[in-house]
């Protein structure tokens, strides 16, 4: 069995969504980031 962790950090931005685990949750900001690809 192989078990992993990591950790991932992103600024607030402009925006009135949040995406966390493909999920849209409204929100009065975004979040400043790029796709890491």
């Amino acid at each position: 069995m192989r078990i992993g962790s990591g950790i991932d950090v992103h600024a607030f931005g402009p925006g009135d969504f949040i995406m966390l685990g493909g999920v849209r949750i409204p929100h009065s900001h975004g979040v400043a980031a790029h796709s890491d690809g």
